[in-house]
């Protein structure tokens, strides 16, 4: 496919975002490994005595909402498969490079305590995966609870063509807090019919009358949501649907990840109210609704008790209820769908904002060292920054071990902006010149609303260097993101691989 300057689309690509190119040069598994790591210690861990897990990164052709296109998928799969691991339990991944291209593959929410170069982000803690190439990675899980992995690459290869899955760390501290029958790992996520680079290609490069903001606040018009890889689009074929089984009566712990790369997505269940009891991993003070805002990149966990029967609609859509649907259908039912209906509007609505923490705590308000970043961007031309910094054409940002680092981000764009921290959990503050102190859960996602301000903190007790950015892809591929350094650690070792990891 050529542009009208004859051009190729992907040379076109390459030339639009050379700066940013530069920078990226469902079964359980038991893990039983007789290596000790102490948590944090960054101590090596004995190679010869942990199992090795595969992960073979292919790009094929598939149809999860029944058109087909080119996908991205793990071990065969799309999306690719669960990952239970343990808290404290050292782990060793190969994960081959099979596709034409570099690719990568980062740990969600893991925080890579003393393995901060097995983060998976190109540029900043190693190079890209080159093809035909495997890079080993080892690091102790840490924390425990609901996580995903996915690919960080700003070109080609990046996850919004299907390189994720869930990430599971269990730790009965966790997992023992609250009763359960059974448990569904739910992937949601918007997807297009156009991969990556064609999707931002588009956008870097618009038509005379330039990008326009699409409803539900996207940049990319929506097309179609998923649901463990499964939906269907207006007016495609009649493709299965995510169904998910129940017994009356009983409880079902649901995990759930949003894996968008555009859109935050509304989850609800039909006829069904449910408990939330984490969010990123983190226990939180149980809180009940009928609908939940998930922020692109979040995680949470809840309960739903199966009182009804039947079968009834499981809801994922955006902010202008354009929904992707699964089904929960009750063990015995004859139907397989329910008869097509409108969401109802919900009573109680779930936001990040109302979560707190399990137990009464205070956020250390003294001595804290304090940044501030203006988010700023445009539709066109397509760029997005960091209080006028592009990444990676970006200051790093220096901390100290031992620092408490206050983030004010005032919000200067008509859109919400999730940003995602590598590295740390954080307190949310809300209002910096107010900021809530007492009972914060540590997250790491936080949504930074439309024209509005938000402070964020958390404790330097991670040397290394983590990417701060904005969750949606094509903001980050375009500049949104900074990165925080220890200034104990090397700026330089990020531009190679640890000794003995690629072969």
């Amino acid at each position: 496919m050529e542009d009208s300057d004859g051009l190729t689309r992907r040379q076109a690509l390459i030339g639009s975002v050379s700066a940013l190119a530069l920078a990226s040069c469902r079964t359980r598994e038991q893990h039983d490994a007789s290596a000790e790591q102490a948590v944090g210690t960054g101590e090596p861990v004995a190679e010869a005595t942990l199992p090795i897990q595969r992960l073979r990164l292919e790009r094929t052709e598939g149809a999860p909402d029944g058109f087909r296109r080119s996908i991205l998928t793990v071990n065969g799969q799309y999306p690719g498969p669960i990952l239970r691991l343990k808290k404290g339990q050292p782990v060793t991944f190969a994960i081959e490079n099979a596709t034409q291209h570099p690719a990568a593959n980062h740990w969600h929410g893991q925080y890579q305590l003393g393995t901060w170069r097995m983060d998976g982000v190109p540029g900043v803690t190693q190079p890209a995966i080159p093809p035909g190439k495997t890079f080993t990675t080892r690091f102790t899980p840490a924390p425990a609870g609901t996580f995903w992995y996915h690919s960080h690459m700003l070109l080609y290869n990046g996850y919004p063509d299907g390189q994720y899955g869930a990430l599971l760390v269990e730790d009965p501290e966790v997992d023992d807090l609250v009763p359960y029958d059974q448990e569904s790992v739910l992937i949601i996520n918007d997807w297009f019919h156009r991969t990556a680079d064609e999707i931002l290609l588009a956008l870097l490069n618009p038509p005379k009358s330039g990008n326009k903001e699409n409803p539900g606040g996207g940049d990319v018009e929506w097309v179609s949501a998923l649901i463990n890889g499964k939906g269907r689009y207006e007016g495609g074929p009649n493709v299965p649907l995510e169904t998910v089984e129940v017994e009356p009566g009983s409880v079902t712990r649901f995990r759930i990840i949003n894996a968008s790369s555009t859109y935050e997505l509304y989850f609800s269940i039909d006829n069904h109210d449910f408990t939330v009891f984490a969010a990123d991993g983190t226990p939180v003070k149980p809180l009940s609704g009928d609908s939940l805002r998930v922020p692109i990149g979040a995680r949470y966990d809840l309960l739903v008790k199966a009182n009804s029967s039947g079968v009834h609609w499981i809801r994922v859509a955006n902010s202008a209820g354009q929904e992707g649907l699964g089904v929960l259908r009750y063990k015995g039912t004859a139907a397989t769908e329910p008869p097509p209906a409108a969401p109802k509007k919900p009573s109680r609505p779930l936001v990040r904002s109302m979560l707190s923490s399990n137990a009464p705590m205070t956020v250390p308000d003294t001595d804290v060292k304090r940044f501030e970043f203006a988010l700023t961007g445009s539709m066109t031309p397509y760029i997005w920054t960091m209080s006028g910094q592009r990444y990676p054409v970006s200051e790093e940002i220096l901390v100290n071990k031992g620092d408490q680092v206050r983030v004010v981000l005032t919000n200067k764009t008509m859109m919400a902006h999730p940003f995602h921290l590598h590295g740390h959990g954080f307190w949310i503050l809300g209002d910096p010149d107010n900021p809530s102190l007492s009972n914060r859960p540590k997250v790491d996602t936080v949504v930074v609303p439309a024209f509005g301000r938000t402070a964020i903190q958390f404790e330097a007790d991670n040397p290394g260097k983590w990417i701060f950015h904005c969750h949606i892809d094509w903001h980050l591929a375009t500049g949104m993101a900074r990165v925080f350094r220890y200034q104990s650690i090397d700026n330089l070792a990020s531009n190679t691989f640890p000794p003995g990891t690629l072969t």
